[in-house]
């Protein structure tokens, strides 16, 4: 869809979605996104109204647009035309579970905001509260408003088109008379793969990226030759602001944002992206990237003992998994080799052979620079033993789990593809040494715990002659019941063997309220509303090993998760008795939530207060094993790239977290 609009260059773009009663055309209720033009939002509700005004005219009841969604973030399908001058629209429709003709109901209130069956200015002819409805109902509907749609759009083709020049128009002159005049990207950060693939994500969404061929000197300071620029002269001038700014969306809307609201790149991948507002660096000289950038490290120096400093590195577990066959230390403090220091996190590779032949290699493809040194320093370490990993995708909901299965994938770090049958079936240590598990879009505990309903079965994912597409990449003949509480069983088992089970954001509840955890519980009565922002959090313990590669503080991306409070235990033992089930053991606690500055990093959020000081990553040492509770997906849409640190740690030093 990308390639298929830069091809063609589209005034509209229309995505055909399920599922609101019965048919709702989008353009949303703001708060919009600041740097959309006047004129797309315009254009958005008029073409949304004739196609209200034409189905309605039909005698098609319960077409309506406007409440639905906020259009402050612009990352659907269509958002490829809105982002780039274009028009960028689409309906929800409704549908069924099935293909065949079925009897349905509305109830009233039908959303947390819409009520289907009341009439309004944005809803003229609402829709019966009980009728017949199949899927050919769902495809009159959208075939009808895409053809009233077609025709109004070809009768104001040139309109259209007129104004998808002056969009770009007014969008290259606000880079001319307006601040920020560019931002500027130093090429030499901590994580030089992470600053190449945030310029190689920039020209991706066709914003124009050059390289200072000379120092830069403006009022916010000096940037070195090879810097990166972002010239905001551009016609998608708006789109890069957006990307490269962090967002404020305001959290106490009474409109409840669709979907994410921080998509910041620098945030996002722990990336410097200087704002200038000197009007010098117009002039700044500089050529036009055209490739894809692809930095390289190196190896350095004489000795058979290499060193890797720690600087944060995304690339870690990747190089780990490329070194399997050799032996690899972390250090468990500070240290100077030379006149280099090295934090601890830092890599200590003893001497072996065929080793500096294939650092070469890990450090020209994943760069990642390594120092040999004739002795390894005396400082405190463990083995970096490479453990057997396993990733369970519950068949309830196996969305998100797909992002943790795809960056896995793109990273070629081995895994074991777990199913809610192998967690039933136990010896899970037998097979593995660390899970992942979660997050997920829509499963409570109860769901965690019992999957598709049984009575819903048996419900194969089996390869067919008539159905070629399903079983993979697993199969099964019966994909309800969930793990069950003999998977519960199972995973506690695994981990009192010496398993670790890493658990992220919503995939906490099964650790944290299913019973494997003590200590911890759900906090009642809260305000917090975190709808995908980039908030602050701080380490309580920043020697543990998950926080390797991080300052005293860091920022990470939060959906709208549960939050956890470690309160007295008090356990009831007969009327009005109780007793001291032990103190709060804050050892567990790794980081909370909040820190030394304001906790909204980008996005927006409501009940700072309640969120502040509680839990955001948990160790709880149980039997032999580790559980590791994140209260948010440190792997979220490809999205929040600085955050995959704090998951590697814990698998890099899964043997040796503290106890």
């Amino acid at each position: 869809m990308h390639d298929m609009f830069f091809a063609y260059h589209p005034t509209v773009v229309h995505d055909l979605h399920e599922a609101i009663a019965l048919l709702q055309t989008w353009n949303g209720t703001g708060p919009y996104n600041p740097y959309l033009d006047p004129i797309v939002t315009s254009q958005f509700l008029e073409m949304s109204f004739h196609e209200v005004t034409s189905m309605t005219a039909m005698g098609m009841p319960g077409v309506w647009t406007w409440n639905f969604g906020e259009d402050f973030g612009l990352h659907y399908l269509d958002s490829v035309a809105m982002n780039h001058n274009s028009i960028g629209r689409g309906y929800e429709t409704y549908g069924n579970t099935t293909a065949e003709t079925v009897s349905r109901k509305l109830h009233e209130g039908g959303t947390e905001q819409e009520d289907y069956l009341t009439r309004e200015w944005y809803r003229p002819l609402p829709p019966p509260q009980s009728f017949r409805w199949s899927m050919r109902d769902n495809v009159n509907y959208q075939e009808t408003g895409a053809l009233a749609i077609l025709d109004w759009s070809a009768r104001h083709a040139q309109e259209m088109l007129r104004n998808f020049y002056r969009t770009g128009y007014n969008s290259w002159r606000k880079g001319v008379t307006e601040k920020p005049r560019a931002f500027v990207i130093p090429e030499n950060q901590d994580d030089r793969l992470r600053v190449a693939a945030m310029v190689n994500r920039l020209m991706d969404q066709h914003i124009e990226v050059g390289r200072l061929t000379a120092d830069l000197t403006v009022s916010e300071g000096t940037f070195p030759r090879g810097s990166y620029v972002v010239k905001l002269d551009q016609p998608y001038r708006n789109y890069a602001v957006d990307l490269l700014e962090p967002q404020r969306f305001p959290a106490e809307s009474e409109n409840i944002p669709y979907d994410d609201v921080s998509w910041a790149f620098p945030v996002g991948f722990g990336v410097t992206a200087a704002r200038i507002d000197d009007e010098r660096v117009n002039a700044a000289p500089a050529e036009p990237v055209r490739a894809e950038v692809t930095p390289a490290g190196r190896v350095t120096g004489d000795g058979g003992v290499f060193l890797l400093r720690d600087t944060g590195q995304e690339a870690l577990l990747a190089a780990r998994a490329r070194l399997a066959r050799f032996k690899v230390g972390i250090a468990e403090k500070a240290f100077r080799s030379g006149a280099v220091d090295y934090p601890a996190g830092s890599w200590i590779l003893p001497r072996q052979d065929g080793l500096r032949a294939a650092l070469g290699t890990v450090s020209r493809e994943l760069a990642l620079d390594f120092d040999a040194a004739p002795e390894a320093p005396d400082v405190s370490r463990h083995a970096a033993a490479l453990p057997r990993l396993g990733v369970w995708v519950p068949w309830a909901d196996t969305d998100l789990m797909g992002w943790i299965r795809y960056t896995l994938d793109r990273e070629k770090i081995p895994y074991t593809y777990l199913r809610d049958e192998d967690v039933r079936g136990g010896g899970l240590k037998r097979r593995v040494d660390v899970i992942i598990y979660g997050p997920f879009s829509r499963l409570e505990l109860q769901g965690q715990i019992h999957g598709i309903a049984p009575t819903a079965g048996p419900m194969a994912f089996n390869k067919t002659s008539e159905y070629p597409s399903l079983g993979a990449p697993v199969a099964s003949d019966d994909i309800t019941g969930g793990p069950g509480y003999a998977g519960l069983e199972a995973i506690r088992r695994f981990v009192d063997d010496g398993g670790v089970l890493l658990t992220l954001g919503s995939g906490s509840t099964l650790a944290l309220e299913g019973g494997l955890v003590r200590g911890v519980r759900r906090a009642l009565n809260t305000r917090v509303f975190t709808p995908g922002s980039e908030l602050r959090m701080s380490f309580e313990r920043p020697e543990h090993p998950i926080a390797y590669g991080y300052g005293t503080d860091a920022s990470v991306f939060r959906n709208d998760e549960h939050v956890y409070d470690l309160p007295l235990r008090w356990e009831t033992m007969a009327y009005c008795t109780s007793c001291l089930d032990g103190p709060v053991d804050r050892r567990i606690v790794v980081s909370t939530w909040g820190g030394s500055e304001a906790m909204v990093v980008s996005g927006g959020m409501r009940g700072e207060s309640d969120l502040r000081g509680r839990p955001a990553i948990l160790d709880v040492p149980i039997g032999g094993g580790h559980i590791v509770a994140y209260n948010f997906s440190p792997i979220h849409r490809d999205m929040n790239r600085s955050d995959h640190r704090l998951l590697w740690n814990a698998i890099l030093n899964w043997n040796a977290l503290p106890r």
